[in-house]
């Protein structure tokens, strides 16, 4: 009986040991999140800090990260995280500046060709101005032939006729 005691006793402490052993590891392990978790926090508001200088130039940028991660003990893999972050907002700002200047580019060929249609319209304008006044001189002109040539006709019908009634009172006497 007294092994079947003693057996008992041992597995009593055994499972007392086992259920302190868990214990200690749920311990241990609550702590290791809370640190992660800390430093998942901390990761966050240097994330944020990051972000506000997302616009600064690279080299400022560059030692002012440095500055913060290393400030807040940031992991190799998250200053590497950042530093892709940043160049990846460097080369988007890169790209908007391109955008800018091919708009703006654009935008000044586009006031040279409206510039240049304004010249070529006032141009044209004047050249039609000129085919106008010109269309009308030669009217006009048209317009006095016919005018002198019929009266130079009703002249003659004029005359003609003058000379058919003395004829035919001539003739008639």
């Amino acid at each position: 009986m007294t092994n079947a005691k003693r057996d008992k006793k041992r597995a009593l402490i055994f499972l007392k040991l086992r259920r302190a052993k868990a214990q200690i590891a749920a311990v241990k392990k609550s702590v290791c999140l809370r640190r992660q978790k800390e430093i998942f926090q901390g990761w966050k508001r240097v994330e944020k800090q990051a972000l506000d200088y997302a616009h600064a130039r690279d080299k400022e940028m560059s030692t002012v990260l440095k500055g913060i991660y290393t400030k807040h003990l940031v992991y190799r893999r998250s200053l590497e995280r950042g530093y892709a972050s940043f160049s990846w907002r460097t080369k988007q700002l890169r790209a908007l500046q391109e955008a800018a200047s091919e708009k703006a580019a654009a935008y000044s060929q586009a006031l040279e060709e409206t510039s240049r249609a304004r010249v070529e319209h006032i141009h044209a304008e004047s050249r039609s101005d000129q085919a106008v006044c010109l269309y009308k001189r030669t009217l006009l002109r048209h317009l006095r032939e016919l005018l002198y040539a019929e009266s130079e006709e009703n002249e003659e019908v004029a005359s003609n006729r003058y000379i058919l009634k003395s004829l035919r009172a001539n003739f008639y006497e």
